[in-house]
């Protein structure tokens, strides 16, 4: 259950990336979120509904595509996608595992 709070966080950016933060996973996914916070105090362990992965992954996140389960989208309109273009940071990291119509975006 220790990772259920870095889960619940990778999917609210994948999921308010492509939908805004306002979308109802989203919403979900906060309420997830500051149930995994207080695990400690509760003793309530959080489960991550199935329904709530994401099948779309920004490319700022840099996710790696495991057995075709998860799909990498260029976001360039997102705060985060146009922070990331815009940065030399991508240079600097290996993004051959994205295809190339991908990256064309």
């Amino acid at each position: 259950n220790r990772f259920a709070l870095s889960d619940v966080c990778k999917y609210w950016f994948a999921t308010s990336d492509r939908w805004g933060p306002k979308h109802p996973k989203c919403l979900e996914l906060c309420g997830l979120h500051f149930a995994a916070l207080d695990v400690g105090k509760t003793g309530n362990r959080v489960r991550m509904p199935a329904h709530l992965e994401p099948a779309f992954y920004p490319d700022w996140m840099n996710k790696k595509v495991v057995a075709g389960r998860v799909k990498v989208v260029v976001s360039k309109e997102s705060l985060n996608g146009k922070l990331w273009h815009g940065s030399k940071i991508q240079e600097k990291l290996d993004l051959s595992w994205i295809p190339e119509s991908k990256k064309s975006g």
